[in-house]
């Protein structure tokens, strides 16, 4: 994360679940590597519908063909794409059986990631564009 932090732009998280895991952000410490955080209770529609990942980037003032969404379930790749958004699927336990099939890549964890391989993924949106 420290890598990524310090070489993307701008970085969001979107919670289906509401502020009270905004408070887990917090005490892991991790609230600083965000500009911005939007919970379900910042949308009208939550996942499956885009309206989460198109506030964020509306808050980061990013286009959606410029941005990643890192998602752990269907319903998140699902909202990610009909926003716009290239996606990378990072399944856990809970969400490993789950169609995850229409990301753009699967990881078995973050630590695969690299500024590299986000940057390639963006540019292959900007040859589809």
């Amino acid at each position: 994360m420290s890598e990524l932090k310090f070489e993307a732009k701008d970085l969001s998280r979107t919670f289906g679940h509401g502020k009270r895991l905004v408070t887990a952000v917090d005490r892991a410490g991790l609230a600083g590597c965000f500009r911005t955080i939007v919970t379900a209770e910042d949308v009208t529609d939550r996942k499956p519908a885009p309206d989460a990942y198109l506030e964020a980037v509306r808050r980061l003032g990013a286009a959606p063909a410029q941005s990643i969404a890192i998602e752990d379930s269907g319903p998140g790749i699902a909202a990610a794409r009909a926003a716009g958004m290239k996606t990378i699927a990072i399944p856990h336990w809970l969400t490993e059986g789950h169609d995850l099939s229409t990301a753009d890549l699967r990881v078995a964890h973050a630590g695969e990631l690299t500024v590299g391989i986000l940057e390639a993924l963006v540019k292959t949106a900007d040859l589809i564009e």
